[in-house]
């Protein structure tokens, strides 16, 4: 009778087996990542659009001329959200009236932001708060959605206060809440203050989210931005840079860069332009 051959008799057959179980690891480590999906919600002007909320003739202006968004954005959200994105992961809330649809849309495309779901104004809710308004449409979009949620707004207006209220009966349905620092003025807890896209990058990386390659892209187009979408002058200068333990070598050293630039910029500023 034959000898019934082994894996050990047969390194061929040890090696296709040992492929096969790679295979079958990196397909469940791919499956678990993709149910592990989330949506991300987030504000228009002075988030990623570049508006000056707070002076009504420059929100005016910039809301119907100008296209400028702040730098990194548009590569921050194609990393948090992954190539090919379907619309339903990346819902932009904006307080922005109805009839500015058509411009609100051009900026999103034009600047290449992902595939995105986007809600405006109605006319009848143009003298609500916006505090009423985004929450009535937060609740009705996603009150019932099991999915965790990152939040970006910034700090102009109400963004803070909605996203948590939102937060506050999700638990850790909610990951993050990012609030894009403008005025400076005091945050509830657990917002997460951001000055650049890059900074948001850096905490997705040690968050496990962004590769080291996916938060240097953010990094590397915000340190190459000009100075109007790098810092704009209405936005405050930080009072001192934020320091995020975890990074690798490369991502800090490029933190540095940024920081630097954003020291030089800040300290040779006009006094009309700090005063804002």
């Amino acid at each position: 009778m034959p000898k019934e051959r082994t894996y050990q008799d047969d390194p061929g057959t040890l090696l296709r087996g040992c492929w096969v179980a790679l295979l079958l690891f990196t397909l469940s480590a791919g499956a678990a990542k993709a149910a592990d999906s989330f949506i991300l919600i987030s504000d228009v002007d002075d988030t990623v659009k570049i508006t000056n909320v707070l002076n009504r003739p420059d929100a005016i202006q910039n809301a119907l001329a100008s296209e400028a968004v702040f730098a990194g954005m548009p590569e921050l959200y194609h990393a948090i959200l992954g190539k090919d994105s379907p619309a339903e992961r990346l819902g932009f809330m904006s307080g922005s009236p109805g009839i500015l649809r058509h411009k609100v849309s051009e900026l999103l495309h034009h600047k290449d932001f992902p595939a995105y779901q986007l809600t405006l104004r109605g006319w009848t809710e143009l003298f609500t708060s916006p505090f009423g308004y985004k929450t009535k449409h937060m609740q009705e979009i996603y009150g019932a959605s099991m999915d965790k949620f990152i939040l970006i707004g910034d700090d102009t207006e109400a963004d803070p206060e909605i996203y948590a209220a939102f937060s506050a009966p999700r638990g850790n349905q909610v990951r993050a809440i990012y609030v894009h620092r403008i005025t400076g003025r005091a945050l509830p807890a657990g917002s997460i203050v951001f000055v650049t896209a890059y900074d948001i990058a850096m905490r997705e990386f040690v968050a496990g989210r962004l590769s080291e390659e996916q938060a240097a892209v953010v990094g590397n187009a915000v340190f190459a931005a000009e100075d109007r979408d790098f810092l704009p002058c209405f936005q405050a200068c930080p009072k001192e840079p934020e320091q995020i333990a975890g990074l690798s070598e490369p991502l800090a050293q490029l933190a540095e860069k940024i920081e630097g630039r954003m020291t030089a910029l800040c300290s040779s500023r006009p006094n009309t332009c700090r005063s804002h």
